[in-house]
């Protein structure tokens, strides 16, 4: 990260280039001294990659995806990191959690990988194209 921060950028770039390194060079140092650099790099990786599962899984955007086949697929991140991610793209208008309304075809898989909002258990995500 130090290096994009402090390096030079070609002399052929244009202005919105130079904004985004401006931007860089207070913002990253900001994060840093409050420690908070690594969640924020963190927290944005790991919106993609859920973004990347559920398009991998699904047959595209606005598809319902069982969180049951998103979970195992997230290299082992932390399940509170993972729900808070969620319900920041949840609350954000991003993504979308329902409940699976047939509850006799779920598993012990779709218990334990559920999400529970509002007093109910979420099993189905759909995300939207940004």
């Amino acid at each position: 990260m130090t290096h994009l921060v402090e390096s030079e950028l070609p002399s052929r770039v244009g202005p919105q280039a130079r904004v985004n390194q401006e931007l860089l060079r207070r913002i990253v140092p900001f994060l840093r001294e409050r420690g908070l650099l690594a969640e924020a790099i963190r927290s944005r990786g790991l919106e993609e990659l859920i973004r990347q599962v559920y398009l991998e899984l699904g047959d595209g955007y606005q598809d319902w995806v069982r969180l049951a086949k998103i979970r195992p697929r997230l290299g082992g991140a932390d399940r509170d990191e993972v729900d808070e991610t969620l319900l920041r793209m949840v609350k954000a208008g991003t993504a979308h959690l329902v409940p699976d309304s047939n509850r006799k075809v779920l598993t012990e898989d779709d218990h334990a990988a559920a999400i529970r909002i509002g007093g109910e258990d979420k099993h189905l995500m759909a995300i939207e194209e940004s």
